[in-house]
């Protein structure tokens, strides 16, 4: 390679360390580091002209146009092709390539450029590398039937399902030209995660009887062939196009959840000595979610960790910032103000690292949410309104923007976001948060008994959750049963003696006078 290059042992060692580390003709790129290593020489890229090549490895050996490149690596941000010019000559020059002859970067004049050098250089197995984050690929659907239409049909919602995965911020996905190589064959499941690079598999079939269309689908593991998650769909041919988006969006919003999950056990099983900062992120997850201390300090810890080891990790800086949202939101212990602070400031930063990614635009919005300063809601109103015209799929984007129009006393259309994020994954064990949300659009539209039905409902899902037995001992004391709150509220406040009137106005969970009335529940339940 270049001059840029000195004498370092960081090339792959074990394929653990390879999930992060993409192959092209003789050079390997640390996707965390932004090191390109060959013959035990490294370069370090900026920022920038790390996240060109990474552009360019995601479409090889397809054209990069230059307005996908500025709206990739500078957000749409007003920048002079200069910018980009000056990190593909950085490329270069670690490369050692030769923008005349070139061996690795061609430039296609006025319209972008393409990576040339073979991607990967398979190792002896044929295996081509898997990225670090959740990879995956959708195969052709089979078509049960002789006729050609219900094929066009197939190919067609197998397209859109590519589509509607590719726009999930924090997946991977194989083009669609890519996989339907695999269209009419009968392959293994290990064989295709080996040629296309992937971890998981999308399968299914589709049948046509009379006026009614069945599709079955299935997530795989490629690398053990292990079923995953499955489901069988029907639907009237009525209207063929609103069954397509339909069968898209079940698909989507059941498949998020199952990787996810996946993600995290593959994570868990990985030795200490080997974690990255994305594994970081992955552990954090299911103690993050706990919402309860110890686990959710924990949880802030290793995404910190990610941070220090990664410091450009839009997801990190974007979970970090929602998890200080939480502790703020839901009267953890500690400072709230400096939690408060430190989610408005990680949010921002995310945001500015990753404007495009509807993942981080959801959480940061989130961490802005839970400060509930009213140009904040109206801010959260943009970037969730982005994050879901990205990503129409997105779970936990209809969650959050559920909780939006609850803090702005909006219930109709609050109830009309969690129900749709509901119909999108109904499996999906998060979704109790939704059902807690439509309690919160009851409370605030005054409906108390039925608020009272839904946090219930939330509280048998997730017993442990201190913020949930808050409302329901509110709420209690509100309908008259007063003697059921304050036993609840002595339990609760034995274990939280932190939970405060003064701390809880403080974060503000209502607007007003919603807010006054849930103080007033709770002050009726024993809390002062």
């Amino acid at each position: 390679m270049g001059e840029l290059l000195e004498s370092s042992g960081n090339a792959p060692s074990s394929a653990e360390d390879a999930e992060h580390m993409p192959v092209f003709g003789d050079v390997c790129f640390n996707t965390h580091s932004g090191e390109l290593s060959r013959d035990g020489r490294v370069a370090k890229l900026t920022p920038k002209a790390a996240a060109v090549l990474m552009a360019l490895l995601e479409q090889a050996p397809g054209l990069v146009t230059k307005e996908q490149l500025l709206n990739r690596v500078w957000g749409g941000r007003a920048v002079g092709d200069e910018a980009l010019t000056s990190c593909v000559l950085e490329l270069r020059r670690a490369l050692d390539d030769d923008a005349r002859n070139p061996r690795y970067i061609e430039t296609r004049h006025r319209r972008g450029y393409r990576l040339l050098a073979t991607l990967p250089t398979a190792p002896a197995s044929g295996a081509a590398p898997v990225p670090y984050k959740p990879s995956l690929a959708v195969l052709p659907f089979d078509s049960l039937s002789s006729d050609p239409d219900q094929e066009y049909f197939a190919d067609g919602v197998v397209e859109d399902i590519t589509t509607a995965l590719s726009r999930v911020g924090s997946f991977f996905v194989v083009a669609r030209n890519s996989s339907f190589i695999f269209k009419g064959k009968k392959v293994q499941a290990q064989k295709v995660g080996r040629q296309l690079g992937v971890r998981y598999i999308v399968e299914g079939s589709m049948q046509r009887a009379g006026r009614r269309l069945r599709m079955t689908a299935q997530l795989i593991e490629a690398e053990t062939g292990h079923h995953l998650w499955a489901d069988r769909y029907d639907g009237e041919l009525s209207d063929v196009f609103d069954l397509q988006d339909w069968l898209v969006a079940s698909v989507v919003g059941a498949i998020s959840p199952s990787v996810r999950e996946a993600e995290i056990k593959r994570a868990l099983l990985k030795r200490p000595e080997s974690l990255q900062a994305y594994d970081y992120v992955l552990r954090a997850y299911p103690r993050w979610r706990s919402l309860e201390d110890p686990e959710h300090e924990e949880a802030m810890g290793l995404f910190h960790k990610a941070l220090e080891l990664e410091p450009g990790y839009a997801q990190a800086m974007a979970l970090a910032a929602w998890a200080h949202g939480q502790r703020f939101g839901r009267v953890m212990r500690g400072d709230l103000e400096d939690n408060r602070r430190q989610a408005i400031e990680l949010a921002n930063g995310a945001l500015a690292l990753a404007p495009d990614d509807p993942s981080v635009l959801v959480a940061a919005a989130n961490a802005l949410l839970h400060g509930a300063i009213p140009e904040d809601i109206e801010r959260c109103e943009v970037i969730i309104g982005r994050a879901l015209a990205i990503d129409p799929n997105s779970v936990v984007g209809w969650v959050r923007k559920g909780f939006l129009h609850v803090a702005r006393s909006e219930p109709a259309e609050a109830i009309v976001a969690f129900e749709r994020s509901i119909r999108l994954s109904p499996l999906d064990p998060e979704q109790a948060y939704a059902r807690l949300g439509i309690g919160d659009a009851h409370f605030i539209a005054g409906r108390l008994d039925e608020a009272l039905k839904f946090h219930r409902h939330c509280q048998a899902e997730k017993p442990r959750d201190p913020a949930l037995k808050r409302r329901v001992c509110a709420l209690l004391a509100l309908v008259g049963e007063v003697d059921e709150a304050q036993r609840m509220a002595r339990s609760l406040l034995a274990d939280h003696p932190h939970f405060t009137l003064e701390r809880i106005a403080q974060a503000k969970p209502f607007q007003s006078p919603h807010v006054e009335m849930y103080l007033e529940g709770l002050r009726r339940a024993g809390f002062s």
